[in-house]
């Protein structure tokens, strides 16, 4: 469903492709750029992502993120751990638009 190209609940995606380049890509680029900290909680689906063809996208995106030095991969679990001892450390000096 989420590939229909015109249906008629929303606009769809052109591509699976799509997802990366332009919505989990542009996601995590706002956050860094604009934001500078904070957590990008990253979600996927194994009925769209578990597909073979979608591995590739997948892996791709997690390389993507990785050549960013400050940005790293934590469970949700260490997040709240880490903020529960330390609030600040995902403190944001950026203004929120």
């Amino acid at each position: 469903m989420l590939f229909i190209k015109h249906p008629s609940y929303h606009s769809g995606y052109d591509s699976p492709k799509m997802l990366y380049e332009e919505y989990y890509k542009g996601q995590f680029d706002f956050l860094h750029d604009r934001r500078g900290a904070g957590v990008y909680t990253f979600t996927i689906h194994p009925d769209i992502h578990g597909l073979p063809h979608m591995i590739q996208y997948l892996e791709d995106f997690i390389g993507y993120v990785k050549n960013h030095d400050e940005a790293s991969f934590e469970t949700l679990e260490t997040v709240a751990r880490k903020y529960d001892e330390d609030p600040s450390v995902y403190a944001s000096e950026g203004e929120y638009v």
